[in-house]
């Protein structure tokens, strides 16, 4: 598996945190987005990510906004729709 970090702009420009994994014997089947549930972060999902990637796929998985290494209040949600858009900006 080869492992990748890196930033990209969510909604409203904010920088967000994310991670991304491809198989690195094999030409991707699938690309996958993975997202966290509120208080987690995308390393807890690294299990699933390995799953993923070893069985062919391409994972992305974003830190949302206040999560992981992302910015933002912890746990604080201004708005669903900010939710909604920054995994579809990635």
């Amino acid at each position: 598996m080869r492992e990748n970090e890196g930033t990209f702009r969510g909604a409203g420009g904010t920088e967000l945190f994310y991670r991304a994994a491809t198989p690195a014997d094999r030409v991707p089947k699938a690309a996958v987005l993975l997202v966290h549930g509120h208080g987690d972060h995308s390393g807890g999902l690294y299990g699933l990510i390995t799953r993923l990637t070893d069985n062919g796929c391409t994972v992305y998985a974003p830190d949302l906004r206040g999560h992981g290494r992302s910015p933002g209040t912890r746990g604080f949600i201004r708005s669903w729709d900010e939710y909604g858009e920054d995994p579809h900006a990635l």
